[in-house]
């Protein structure tokens, strides 16, 4: 598994969608490439829980909710 550092706890990015773009530069300087290969990263869908006060013990965190299925990981999460 990652972790990435966030700022925000109430909203945050559910895996990554990666996009591959070639860019024309036609008035490019000499001796540097006309064509470049950019590749960004864009979040694949957002998972958002409320930022106001929660019961604690009712919480599963979205972010392993794939890995339910897992008593070892679900444990560490539940009371």
């Amino acid at each position: 598994m990652w972790e990435m550092e966030r700022s925000c706890m109430c909203c945050q990015e559910g895996g990554v969608k990666v996009a591959s773009v070639n860019l024309n530069c036609p008035k490019a300087p000499p001796g540097s490439p006309k064509v470049r290969k950019v590749v960004t990263k864009a979040p694949a869908d957002c998972m958002c829980r409320p930022c106001t006060s929660v019961d604690e013990g009712s919480i599963i965190p979205q972010e392993i909710s794939g890995f339910a299925a897992d008593s070892r990981l679900l444990s560490m999460y539940t009371r």
